[in-house]
């Protein structure tokens, strides 16, 4: 745990103080090689318009200068994703990587240009 101040202006002493379990912060990622993305998935990820509404195709990612970061949905919920993302025209080899990732404990995935590659997993020529 730590603590957190929150401060009332320049100069001042902070007014309250919140104890935050950070634990319950943490996650775990995967660091895969870009090439694991076609090119099509990547650019669809890069391109994407983040949706608020529960009927819509909603994927969390941030794009980075090196490739994107990928949330891993729930096992639970990730058939209703899978379909979702094959009618925006994602793949399906996506969801190999994703319940990959799901598989071994890991909530992001960071596709990145100089990330390696992982021999259990395709990787796309592009």
């Amino acid at each position: 745990m730590f603590f957190c101040g929150i401060i009332g202006g320049v100069g001042t002493q902070p007014r309250t103080q919140k104890a935050i379990n950070m634990s319950a912060n943490i996650y775990k990622y995967m660091d895969l090689g870009i090439g694991h993305l076609t090119k099509e998935d990547y650019n669809i990820l890069k391109n994407i318009k983040i949706h608020n509404n529960r009927d819509s195709w909603a994927v969390s990612i941030a794009v980075h200068a090196y490739g994107v970061w990928v949330w891993v949905p729930e096992e639970e919920d990730m058939g209703l994703f899978e379909e979702m993302s094959l009618e925006h025209g994602v793949s399906a080899s996506l969801f190999k990587v994703l319940r990959y990732a799901r598989k071994h404990g890991c909530n992001w995935i960071n596709f990145d240009g100089d990330a390696e590659n992982c021999d259990e997993l395709e990787v796309f020529d592009w």
